[in-house]
């Protein structure tokens, strides 16, 4: 039978059941342009270790322990062999794998029950951000803009402004970018 495994700071929670996982679409200052996608996701698994000699202390400080942000979240499918199904890490893990909102960012963590001195049901909900990558090699389409203005006063009062430049696009440009232009 397949199990769940969660590991975040060094805390393992096994038997797991995703409560929920809830991706959303994180938006740029505009609001028009999705840059990132933050997920949610609430974890209900079991703590079991039979090598802790304190295993009361242990359960005691990991809600402290899965609190602390920004470290390594993997969450594991074990039937046989196990798959890792996401790994996200607090910087440096590459595009996929880094978390772009400075974290992972624990929102909960409750232990609930202690059973038989050497297991407890633990409650646990983070949330991670990744890069919104719509093309991983992207060609830029303004190579370069140059320009200056200039501001004359008449006798009058009346200003005029003179904008002049080279605005140069590349050869991904599309028709539409060249005949959009917005002054």
């Amino acid at each position: 039978m397949a199990s769940t495994v969660v590991t975040y700071n060094g805390v393992t929670i096994q038997y797991v059941d995703t409560g929920s996982l809830i991706t959303e679409a994180v938006f740029d200052e505009s609001g028009t342009l999705v840059i990132a996608w933050r997920t949610t996701a609430e974890f209900n698994g079991l703590l079991h270790d039979t090598t802790s000699v304190d295993f009361v202390g242990r359960v005691q400080q990991v809600e402290s322990t899965l609190m602390r942000p920004r470290r390594t979240l993997t969450v594991n499918i074990t039937e046989g062999s196990s798959v890792t199904l996401f790994s996200i890490t607090a910087a440096g893990g590459g595009l996929s794998t880094s978390d772009a909102d400075n974290g992972p960012r624990p929102i909960s963590a409750t232990v609930t029950q202690i059973t038989g001195g050497r297991s407890a049901f633990v409650q646990f909900k983070i949330s991670w951000s990744v890069p919104a990558v719509v093309d991983p090699s992207p060609q830029p389409k303004i190579l370069s803009n140059r320009w200056s203005q200039t501001f004359d006063v008449d006798r009058n009062n009346y200003s005029t402004r003179v904008v002049e430049g080279v605005l140069t696009f590349s050869t991904y440009a599309t028709i539409s970018d060249l005949t959009t232009v917005d002054l």
